[in-house]
């Protein structure tokens, strides 16, 4: 049985689940991710999680091209 939340976003290709998205009660969206194998989770805001991105994007040039 398909036990999938309702807010799961997943990748587009072949469908890997990333985590949940929350609307928090201040507005904000947050990402929230279970560590694999384990009871724990973190949330992570998309702002915060932007920002990673593009902190790693800058710092490694070997981030380039994407199949998207």
């Amino acid at each position: 049985m398909n036990k999938s939340k309702p807010n799961m976003i997943y990748t587009p290709k072949l469908k890997i689940p990333l985590g949940e998205i929350i609307l928090k009660q201040n507005g904000s969206h947050v990402l929230k991710i279970k560590k694999p194998n384990k009871s724990e989770y973190e949330e992570i805001t998309i702002d915060s999680l932007m920002s990673l991105i593009y902190s790693s994007k800058n710092e490694d040039n070997t981030y380039r091209d994407s199949d998207f």
